[in-house]
């Protein structure tokens, strides 16, 4: 994945930021795919999210996840 500087970065929307840098298109998918993804990046960042520890399906899947985000 190619890093993008956070300066280029769209700040006036939030999901596209969070999308940029996660290296996915704006049009993905708000899907357990996408929800891995962002677990396996804060964990890489060693940021533990409370919302997110319980998985896709306990948190609420794709509706809660897009609230979310």
């Amino acid at each position: 994945m190619v890093s993008t500087p956070i300066s280029t970065l769209n700040a006036d929307n939030p999901k596209s930021k969070l999308f940029e840098l996660l290296g996915i298109s704006e049009n993905s998918s708000i899907d357990e795919e996408l929800f891995d993804l962002l677990v396996e990046k804060l964990e890489e960042l060693d940021i533990e999210e409370e919302d997110l520890s319980d998985g896709y399906e306990f948190m609420g899947g794709s509706r809660a996840l897009n609230s979310f985000i």
